[in-house]
């Protein structure tokens, strides 16, 4: 039993902010903003254009891709930090009936920008567990820009909006399938990175500098070139493999000098790691399959290559997907 990636989608708003845009809110330049992060510009999410309508519009683009209908769906997970509703329904609900895939399991994950390695992990065992579900969405999608504080110049910089999804699907071949090992790890702290308030432990939702989204950027950046380097080596270790036995590092899409930071102090190949900050900012839980689904645009991705997937964020949370590619762009 395999379960494999068949569908790929993605949406981007329409709207871009360049980093000179910025300067109408803090004291910045593009200049610094972008030798500080590596972003050129992001896009911004309008009214319309809710963490719902995004997963919905990524969804149905991987679904043609793999010709799949919606009814034939059984499992919908999304992978978000900023759903449409703070309590319930989930987001993932919203995504079920929109597409009409009439009785699938849907919820949502809150990894924060590890959230998409986590749903994709859980689909995954979901699915193979399952001796009735066939099909998966999972996807992540994030409307960061509606919880920032736009004078805050050491967070709302880094942030940019849409959503990515993949199809799962369970083949009967007897091959490796896509999907082949995955770690999770969490360890709590509120401090680094976290929305402070607008939950039931502080309900006051009337200041948006404490509503807004807070990190402790030197703190987190720290952690992120900790945590990426040994996710990369734990995935190795159980899978007795070595970075030049990658194809390619995909990782979650913090901040570019942090990943250049990482691959300094490993003295890793940098052409390994694939990187696409620079005009999407940082997109939280859609980074990862925003990042796959351009690579599959650009041809990058060709069977047979081992990539893995490496995330971190809010929690603190990490984790990693190790695959093998098989979706050939003839498939288009």
């Amino acid at each position: 039993m395999a379960i494999k990636i068949t569908g790929l989608g993605s949406y981007l708003p329409q709207h871009i902010m360049t980093n000179d845009a910025w300067r109408e809110y803090v004291d910045t330049t593009d200049e610094w903003i972008y030798s500080h992060t590596g972003i050129k510009e992001r896009r911004i999410a309008n009214d319309e254009e809710t963490t719902a309508y995004m997963s919905i519009q990524s969804a149905q683009a991987a679904l043609n891709m793999a010709k799949v209908a919606p009814q034939n769906v059984d499992l919908i997970i999304v992978a978000t930090a900023t759903p449409d509703y703070l309590g319930f329904p989930a987001t993932a609900n919203l995504v079920q009936k929109a597409l009409g895939a009439k009785g699938a399991a849907s919820f949502d994950i809150r990894a924060a920008c590890s959230g998409f390695v986590y749903a994709l992990s859980t689909a995954s065992t979901m699915l193979e567990g399952s001796k009735t579900m066939k099909h998966a969405l999972v996807i992540g999608a994030e409307k960061l820009s509606s919880i920032l504080n736009w004078h805050d110049r050491s967070t709302a910089i880094l942030f940019g909006d849409g959503a990515g999804a993949v199809l799962l699907s369970k083949s009967e071949s007897s091959d490796a399938g896509d999907i082949l090992d995955f770690v999770l790890h969490s360890e709590g702290d509120v401090e680094a990175l976290s929305r402070p308030q607008g939950g039931i432990k502080h309900p006051n939702a009337s200041d948006i500098t404490k509503t807004a989204l807070h990190m402790d950027g030197a703190r987190v950046y720290r952690f992120g070139v900790k945590i990426l380097g040994e996710l990369v080596e734990e995935l190795n270790e159980r899978n007795q493999l070595t970075l030049h036995d990658l194809d390619w590092v995909i990782p979650h899409q913090a901040n570019a000098r942090m990943i250049d930071a990482l691959i300094e102090r490993k003295s890793w190949p940098s052409e390994k790691f694939y990187v696409n900050i620079e005009n999407k900012g940082n997109t939280s839980a859609a980074s990862i399959p925003l990042a796959l689904a351009q690579m599959y645009e650009e041809d990058k991705l060709q069977e047979g290559q081992k990539i893995f997937l490496v995330g971190f964020g809010a929690g603190l949370t990490w984790g990693g997907v190790y695959i093998k590619w098989s979706l050939q762009p003839e498939l288009r």
